[in-house]
């Protein structure tokens, strides 16, 4: 059975620019691991380190660059396809959005140290109207730091990692499968979690005559419209009464919601995914009393139901 270190002595950059990029365009696999081996081969003179490091960094801004491309031309729902790769997609759009909000365009580089945010913040990033000039330096400067910090922790520390992977290697098959089965079985626990939790805010929903009814008998409720400003602009309508509440908004204005009132929250998007990922990040900062609009602006219109023109 062969081991990490293996593979590398063998194919070196090879896997080495396969790791990066699959992790920086969205998939699930870190490429850590793979950093840290390459800066221990280097220490011992069986690969180069400068050669190791110009390569991860144009794998990771190649893989940067694709995502930052399709948000230049489609938009902020290219950011839904690629959370739909996370376990938890939700919580992967309103942490990108939150990061935004929090630091700005340095969030471009600050995403290669958080998993599964940097290809969502290249995509927020060509979205938004960034430079491209900009969003290759910044993308630049989070790649070397990034890919060269790993790389030389591994080469500083080729003697820990070493001994790591004879550990490893003494453990034998059954104990990388004992590990196999222990990071599926967590994997499984979340997204059961994730699915017990989406069912629950799908069962609170309003339906768009009980919201109509509610609006018309002058009920205290709130009700925030979740589409961008681009859907916004192309509908030119809204839920009467309905407030603007874009999600790249939500940390800066969850402040002036009322926590004891009751919020209704709408979006356009399938199985409202949006109004679900809203929900959660609102429960988060203790606003309790929230209910999602069954079928989102779509059912509201195919209804028939009156709105308001912007």
């Amino acid at each position: 059975m062969r081991l990490l270190t293996d593979y590398l002595e063998a194919y070196g950059y090879w896997v080495l620019v396969g790791a990066v990029f699959a992790e920086q365009v969205g998939v699930p696999l870190p490429a850590t691991p793979v950093l840290l081996g390459m800066g221990a081969l280097a220490a011992v003179g069986k690969l180069s380190l400068f050669w190791a490091v110009v390569t991860a960094i144009l794998a990771c801004v190649s893989a940067d660059s694709v995502w930052f491309w399709l948000g230049r031309r489609k938009g902020r729902a290219v950011l839904r396809q690629i959370c739909r790769i996370s376990l938890e997609p939700e919580r992967c759009m309103t942490s990108a959005n939150a990061w935004f909000v929090r630091v700005g365009d340095p969030t471009v580089v600050a995403a290669k140290f958080v998993p599964a945010l940097s290809p969502v913040a290249a995509a927020i990033a060509g979205a938004e109207g960034m430079t491209l000039r900009r969003f290759l330096l910044l993308d630049l400067l989070g790649a070397t730091a990034w890919t060269g910090g790993f790389l030389g922790l591994g080469y500083v520390f080729h003697d820990q990692v070493e001994e790591v992977v004879e550990w490893v290697r003494r453990l034998g098959k059954w104990g990388l499968l004992v590990g196999g089965v222990f990071l599926v079985g967590l994997g499984v626990v979340r997204w059961r979690t994730r699915q017990g939790v989406l069912r629950r805010m799908r069962e609170a929903r309003i339906s768009p005559e009980a919201l109509w009814q509610r609006l018309e008998a002058g009920g205290r409720v709130t009700v925030l419209d979740l589409r961008d400003a681009e859907e916004l602009a192309a509908g030119r309508a809204k839920i009467p009464g309905a407030v603007h509440f874009p999600m790249v908004e939500l940390e800066r204005r969850q402040r002036m919601l009322p926590r004891d009132g009751e919020i209704v929250l709408y979006c356009s998007c399938p199985e409202e995914r949006t109004s679900v990922a809203v929900a959660l990040a609102l429960e988060r900062h203790g606003v309790r009393r929230i209910q999602l609009l069954a079928g989102g602006y779509g059912g509201w219109r195919e209804r028939g139901l009156r709105v308001e023109e912007l």
